[in-house]
């Protein structure tokens, strides 16, 4: 015979091959599956632990807020300071999570912040009360964004951020003047002169940070991302929002 004769192995290795190149193939394709799903699923619990989650965005916008408190652009001799945009964080935790949270959060903001400039054990009731009530009357600016009227068939929303935290720093403003007034009365002076000095004194270093934030709430960037925090503080992940 001419030809060569074909080997019974080659034959045998021909149809494994034929049988475990298939497998091998869905083998593969399995595994790659199993990592496709895998990776999904943890970003599925990545997006989980932020989206929707009130308590984590709660703990970090007070935390935020509290650190951006000791950025001082201006310190007042007397006492008072001009931040770097902390009334507007305390006052976005009512706007992104509710008149609840938002009262809480300044609250807390004001205790903590106290503790922190005059530690556990002295006790300064003057200060308290300035640190409690003032920043709790930031929180009322959540309340404020909450009163809706009806309009006809349909409701809408009396003040936008920026009119609730203009008020909001206006009763603080208040509240930093009563404070003046009745813990530090100054001799001599009459109750006009002691007002005008209150007014002048507080006014130099609430009003500037209130201009300087509303500025900043101006800014549409700013805006659409404040809007962007609030969904994901609220509601659960869903693909439409990488668009956003």
């Amino acid at each position: 015979m001419s030809g060569k004769q074909k080997h019974p192995k080659n034959k045998e290795k021909s149809w494994i091959r034929l049988v475990a190149e298939p497998q091998l193939e869905n083998e593969i394709d399995e595994m790659e599956t199993a990592v496709e799903d895998h990776a999904r699923e943890s970003a599925r619990r990545r997006r989980h632990a932020v989206w929707g989650n009130r308590t984590l965005w709660f703990v970090a916008l007070t935390a935020i807020a509290i650190a951006l408190s000791y950025v001082v652009l201006l310190r007042m001799p007397e006492g008072g300071e001009v931040t770097f945009l902390s009334m507007l964080v305390v006052c976005l935790i009512g706007y992104i999570l509710g008149p609840a949270e938002g009262i809480c959060g300044a609250a807390i903001f004001g205790l903590i912040k106290y503790f922190i400039d005059y530690g556990m054990v002295q006790t300064n009731f003057a200060e308290l009360c300035d640190y409690l009530v003032g920043y709790l009357l930031l929180g009322i600016c959540g309340v404020l964004l909450s009163i809706q009227i009806q309009s006809g068939r349909k409701s809408r929303f009396v003040f936008g951020i920026r009119s609730a935290m203009t008020i909001a720093v206006l009763l603080r403003f208040l509240e930093s003047v009563w404070n003046y007034l009745y813990f530090y009365p100054a001799a001599g002076m009459s109750f006009a002169q002691q007002l005008k000095e209150a007014v002048v004194y507080c006014s130099i270093y609430i009003f500037p940070e209130l201009v300087f934030s509303l500025a900043v709430l101006s800014i549409p960037a700013v805006m659409n991302a404040i809007q962007f925090l609030r969904i994901m503080a609220n509601e659960d992940y869903a693909e439409r929002y990488d668009y956003y």
